[in-house]
């Protein structure tokens, strides 16, 4: 399993400007897309409940079903089914 740290440092260093704004928001939206493409189907509500929320230059790319945690990272009865971790994993860098 993956896992992602943030830079606090980092992230208060990036420039508010327009530019750098939709350059991150635009990076969210593939990152949304590419999660979306991995997440296990039966209903299709998890796929649906995908977001991006934010603005100046923050991001918040989730799924909003109460189970989305227990598919990403399994449980006792059910093995990990990644698809916002390998997305994350492989937008590093793309800025």
């Amino acid at each position: 399993m993956g896992r992602v740290v943030i830079d606090k440092a980092a992230v208060a260093a990036i420039p508010r400007e327009p530019a750098v704004d939709r350059a991150i928001q635009e990076l969210a939206g593939t990152m949304l897309i590419e999660a979306r493409s991995k997440v296990p189907v039966k209903t299709g509500a998890l796929r649906a409940s995908g977001f991006v929320d934010g603005g100046n230059s923050e991001y918040t790319v989730g799924f909003d079903e109460s189970y989305a945690a227990e598919v990403e990272f399994g449980t006792d009865d059910s093995k990990a089914q990644p698809y916002l971790t390998p997305a994350t994993l492989r937008s590093r860098g793309s800025l």
